[in-house]
């Protein structure tokens, strides 16, 4: 500091973030927990469509951060699934999230669907993956992502040569990473590991069984 001159001060602008955590609550609550203080609950600033959207401004001096939806039911705190959610705040728009709070032990995966005939007459058996909370958190409209060679997607055991190319896990990043415009995909993935396939011009134009919708 040179003598005679004023001491500067910093002043770091102040940022507000607003999110919408929708859930069923039933007789419940959805409070936050951040980063700045993990043992402190952030309350809602609004409540609407009977409780099962809850909106919350949150300020802070950084330009993003991380929080995780709480949900208080009964005396219980039960803190959202999966990894902490990150807000970047200095986008400007407001997050929408759609946690859960119960393990989900289903294998979304792990069963083949039984097989769909096409206005072709073409028969195909496909997997249906689902992501996790799809069966709690029931607010959440999804978009569907339709994906030719099922059996490479997920299994090294159906894969060819063995080497599948891990979809979910690839799905899962990109959601923690609010890499996609809406959270978390329904993918619906087709596999054609026990029936003869087609020619790539008759799988890519024969479409009619995509002709079907998300919850």
């Amino acid at each position: 500091m040179i003598p005679g001159l004023p001491r500067l001060t910093m002043v770091h602008p102040i940022h507000r973030q607003i999110i919408r955590v929708a859930y069923p609550t039933g007789n419940g609550r959805i409070v936050l927990r951040t980063e700045q203080d993990w043992e402190n609950d952030v309350e809602a600033r609004s409540v609407e469509r009977e409780g099962c959207v809850s909106e919350f401004l949150v300020e802070t001096t950084r330009p993003y951060f991380y929080f995780k939806p709480i949900l208080l039911r009964d005396g219980i705190a039960q803190w959202s699934r999966g990894e902490n959610l990150l807000a970047v705040t200095t986008s400007g728009a407001p997050l929408e999230v759609y946690p859960y709070f119960s393990e989900d032990t289903h294998c979304s995966v792990c069963e083949l669907m039984p097989p769909l005939r096409s206005e072709a007459g073409v028969e195909r058996r496909f997997r249906v993956f689902l992501p996790p909370g799809y069966r709690e958190n029931t607010l959440k409209k999804y978009p569907v992502l339709y994906r030719h060679d099922g059996q490479n997607l997920f299994f090294k055991e159906e894969a060819f040569l063995g080497n599948a190319w891990k979809a979910d896990e690839v799905l899962d990043v990109l959601d923690r990473m609010n890499a996609s415009k809406k959270r978390s995909w329904l993918e619906f993935t087709l596999t054609n590991a026990c029936v003869n396939t087609p020619s790539p011009v008759t799988r890519s134009t024969d479409a009619s069984w995509s002709r079907r919708s998300s919850r």
